[in-house]
């Protein structure tokens, strides 16, 4: 989508920053930048108004190390007493699958955690962990490399939301660029 946004407006000048929810939304807050596109849970949003971009699912996956899960449904209990990796404890990220496990009364002990989603892809296929990652991400990876697992308790569905001032006007760039992220949703 910005690909397309930059074709119709080559002169607006962009800056894509890449943040964890609570930076953002803190980046968000100070004035910093004019929208933030944050995955949920969100944490409190006061002034703050969000909007459902995209829901995303997100699964279970591991390396070829790992490969004997693949032949049963698993659960989270046998997850946890394999290496995790994780975003790290200062997301909300962590946060939520910190209270996902809590749920079903595990705790989430990750071994790695990595700075951002981008990194867990790569650790999980040179077989460091079990992580979770957005579907969408396994798209154009080798199915070869990456393993889904057929866990048993199924993955809450999170979203992707576009986060802005309530009080304040989007500029007439940022505005065309809420318009086309929000068309998305209704196609």
């Amino acid at each position: 989508m910005l690909k397309e946004y930059k074709e119709l407006h080559p002169g607006v000048h962009l800056r894509v920053s890449n943040h964890s929810t609570s930076q953002a939304i803190s980046t968000l807050k100070i004035g910093s930048v004019d929208i933030a596109i944050v995955t949920t849970p969100t944490g409190e949003l006061h002034n703050l108004k969000c909007e459902t971009v995209k829901n995303i699912k997100e699964v279970a996956v591991c390396g070829t190390a790992f490969s004997r899960l693949s032949k049963e449904q698993i659960t989270l209990a046998d997850i946890a007493k394999l290496p995790i990796v994780s975003l790290g404890t200062h997301t909300k990220t962590y946060d939520f699958y910190t209270e996902w496990f809590l749920q079903h009364g595990i705790l989430f002990t990750p071994d790695i955690e990595a700075s951002t989603a981008d990194q867990i892809l790569p650790m999980v296929k040179n077989n460091l962990g079990i992580g979770f990652v957005p579907q969408r991400f396994l798209e154009d990876e080798d199915s070869n490399d990456v393993i889904i697992l057929d866990l048993k308790e199924r993955i809450p569905t999170r979203s992707i939301c576009l986060i802005q001032k309530s009080d304040q006007a989007l500029n007439i760039a940022a505005k065309e660029l809420e318009r086309m992220m929000l068309k998305q949703t209704h196609q």
